[in-house]
């Protein structure tokens, strides 16, 4: 059991937050190879026979083909409770409650402010093409996997393993890396897999000195796709700001019912 860290290690905490920061917000092309084989890696830990692999620009470029096609069972929850009981629970057993404490606040909590803004804008920039859906179309989009908020485990787990050198299996660690790093929104299913890319250009502004995702400048979120999706300027789309506030709150709610 890990308890407390060296001098040398407590030095590093920062550069592992800064390293996963920057791979939550560049903007780069995605690599539809790497991202092919992230999801070919998932199912193949989970035992399953490799889908046909779909590739879609945006979220937005997703909602057609996933409410109007018949792909049949979601793995969603398979994959999430797969990674949650072996990865993360594997690593973090290893790690007193009191460092792991720690280190979750110096990791994960730090994370947050920077990562859940994409969730943020991605859950606004789809409101108006989901709201009109019927409700088991609404539900159909539920089934998806959405790696910035994996990414908020990034840096914790990649300190405890390249720097307090924990245990942990090889395979679920890639896989978990090649996810993160190359893939936007995923839907899975048994037979079917739709990739969505990651964003081309996303920024955002806290209001003040504020560092909490809750105070946003709503003025100040832009994310935009390569199909020409995006959303500039949100309090210039629409200035109402109870749509707003209820978007906002849906990604809350969203985000710790997926956790």
């Amino acid at each position: 059991m890990i308890d407390q860290l060296t001098e040398t290690q407590e030095e590093q905490i920062s550069l592992y937050r800064q390293k996963w920061q920057r791979i939550a917000l560049i903007p780069a092309p995605t690599d539809r190879l790497l991202a092919r084989t992230a999801v070919q890696s998932v199912y193949t830990i989970l035992n399953l026979s490799t889908p046909e692999i779909l590739f879609r620009a945006s979220p937005c470029a997703a909602i057609g083909t996933v409410t109007s096609s018949q792909f049949g069972n979601s793995v969603t929850k398979a994959i999430k409770n797969y990674y949650k009981q072996s990865l993360l629970k594997q690593v973090t057993s290893q790690l007193s409650y009191r460092l792991y404490q720690e280190l979750h606040r110096r990791l994960w909590w730090v994370m947050h402010t920077k990562v859940l803004p994409i969730e943020f804008a991605n859950q606004v920039l789809l409101y108006p093409l989901i709201k009109p859906l019927p409700r088991s179309q609404r539900n159909k989009l539920k089934n998806c996997v959405k790696p910035e908020l994996w990414m908020l485990h990034g840096a914790l787990l990649d300190f405890c393993i390249s720097v307090l050198c924990c245990e942990h299996s090889l395979a679920d660690w890639q896989a978990f890396q090649l996810l993160t790093q190359h893939c936007g929104w995923i839907y899975p299913y048994r037979k079917v897999c739709m990739i969505c890319d990651r964003p081309s250009q996303f920024s955002f502004k806290l209001n003040s000195s504020s560092s909490s995702y809750l105070d946003l400048d709503l003025r100040m979120v832009s994310i935009m796709y390569n199909d020409g999706s995006n959303l500039h300027h949100l309090y210039d789309v629409s200035k109402d700001w109870l749509l707003m506030r209820l978007a906002k709150q849906n990604m809350l709610v969203n985000y710790y019912t997926d956790r």
